[in-house]
């Protein structure tokens, strides 16, 4: 549910700043205290040695191990579309190289999306792309291991 996806994406900000080792014993302490922090009475919690393992599993992914150490977590993003619509987001994470950004990630805790979910994340994950300026981008189902990588069309302009 939405509290396991808070829990999972703030194990992955807490790694990328160097908060929490990657180490599953402190990630799995981690993600109980989050959950006690936040359970509602009355809620299902999500299993915290679960998302501890969903997470160091995230953050060790082949894929992502060049990106893992320019990655910076929760990046706000700002643009506009045209004169009079603005558009304000906030990226999960975006690679850096030398002060330029490269490339946006988007995690997403969904255990089982469907054809129209990946759509809809693809399309949110292009605005991203849009409002810095990059070519690529990935949508990183963390439930399943499954990076799906996202080009932006290279001959549309940036939005400003």
């Amino acid at each position: 549910g939405a509290l396991r996806g808070t829990i999972l994406h703030k194990l992955m900000e807490e790694l990328l700043t160097k908060m929490l080792d990657p180490d599953l014993a402190q990630l799995t302490d981690r993600a109980y205290a989050l959950t006690q922090e936040a359970i509602v009475t009355g809620g299902t919690a999500p299993d915290p040695s679960e998302v501890a393992a969903t997470a160091l599993r995230t953050f060790s992914h082949e894929t992502l191990k060049t990106y893992i150490p320019i990655l910076i977590p929760e990046v706000p993003l700002f643009g506009a579309r045209s004169d009079m619509v603005l558009v304000s987001a906030r990226a999960d994470a975006i690679a850096f190289e030398g002060g330029v950004p490269v490339a946006a990630f988007d995690w997403k805790s969904d255990v089982a999306p469907t054809p129209d979910d990946h759509e809809a994340h693809a399309s949110q994950l292009l605005e991203y792309l849009e409002l810095i300026g990059v070519e690529k981008g990935a949508l990183v189902y963390m439930t399943s291991g499954d990076v799906r990588w996202v080009h932006r069309n290279p001959n549309k302009t940036p939005l400003a």
